[in-house]
């Protein structure tokens, strides 16, 4: 199977014992095996020769997956079926086609797959799932940071946002009072220095001492 124009299988390894059984990876080798390679050259045939009775095809693909089979009791055309077997899968899952195990992380948004959404497959390769204890590089260190600062900013916006809905009214209307209290009252007040002021200066023209201070003016400044 070929997944953007490319085959999914890339190489086939054959083991087989030359000298000891095998006959029919043999006949296959000498019959099927050079119409295999002239109509699939982008497979690598990899033939490995064992001094055991080993007799087995496996395919690797461009993922990192393996499919292998055994031919021990197999023909020479039964081999060339498995071969075509390899060549036309893809090696992703070996499942009956359903619409329970096509989407493996998230729900797709088209829907269940179908002969005419070739064009929008992706090229899924096996990648290993990195571990929550892995030591995190430069650049997983400033993505996380980023994201981390960027939510407690909006965090704080958010926070500030929401007192500053409670408290613009009360501190506006308290400016103001204190403007109009400036503005109009203050002028017409007169201070505690001027009245002490003008009445020592009654007394100094009386010719009097000072007088002690009294319960009132001691509860003024306690």
């Amino acid at each position: 199977m070929s997944r953007n124009g490319e085959l999914c299988l890339k190489k086939v390894i054959i083991s087989y014992c030359p000298n000891r059984g095998s006959p029919n990876t043999r006949q296959f080798i000498a019959t099927h095996l050079p119409r295999f390679h002239a109509k699939y050259p982008s497979v690598t045939i990899d033939i490995r020769p064992r001094l055991w009775a080993e007799t087995s095809i496996t395919g690797l693909y461009r993922d990192g997956s393996e499919r292998s089979y055994k031919t021990k009791y197999m023909s020479s055309m039964g081999i060339w079926l498995r071969f075509h077997r390899l060549v036309n899968t893809a090696n992703d899952y070996d499942l009956p086609f359903s619409a329970s195990h096509l989407h493996f992380q998230r729900r797709s948004v088209q829907g269940t797959w179908n002969p005419w959404l070739w064009h929008y497959e992706t090229d899924r390769r096996r990648t290993e799932t990195p571990q929550w204890r892995r030591k995190l590089s430069e650049e997983e260190w400033d993505y996380y940071l980023g994201q981390y600062s960027a939510q407690m900013k909006q965090e704080e916006e958010a926070i500030q946002q929401r007192v500053a809905e409670h408290t613009e009214i009360p501190l506006q209307n308290t400016r103001e009072v204190q403007e109009r209290w400036k503005k109009h009252v203050l002028p017409r007040l007169q201070t505690d220095m001027e009245f002490n002021l003008s009445h020592y200066k009654r007394q100094h023209a009386r010719g009097q001492q000072h007088e002690p201070v009294t319960m009132g003016e001691y509860r003024l400044f306690s």
